[in-house]
């Protein structure tokens, strides 16, 4: 399909899907409870404002609030998501 990215092959895909596989059924053998989070929904719950509004410094602003959230805990663009998401669930603003 045109205009949808960089094609990526099938085999790619078919691993990143078993990947994301094995770590769910993992955390649900341990008694975890797994949700899929919509970025939007996560997102609300912090003043972080739209990724339209941030263009390309999006990541960084991301990481900005994360660090304020966390100044102990070593915040970088890969895991700022993930702490910010985690900071949502612990206040309860989301399911």
């Amino acid at each position: 399909m045109a205009g949808y990215g960089p094609k990526i092959p099938a085999a790619s895909i078919a691993k990143l899907q078993f990947n994301v596989g094995v770590i769910y059924g993992a955390s649900v053998a341990m008694g975890w409870q797994v949700r899929r989070i919509d970025p939007k929904a996560w997102q609300r719950t912090h003043p972080v404002g739209k990724k339209a509004d941030h263009g390309a410094g999006w990541k960084k602003h991301l990481k900005a609030r994360a660090k304020e959230l966390f100044p102990q805990t070593d915040v970088y663009d890969w895991n700022a998501d993930a702490l910010l998401i985690y900071d949502s669930a612990i206040r309860g603003v989301i399911n």
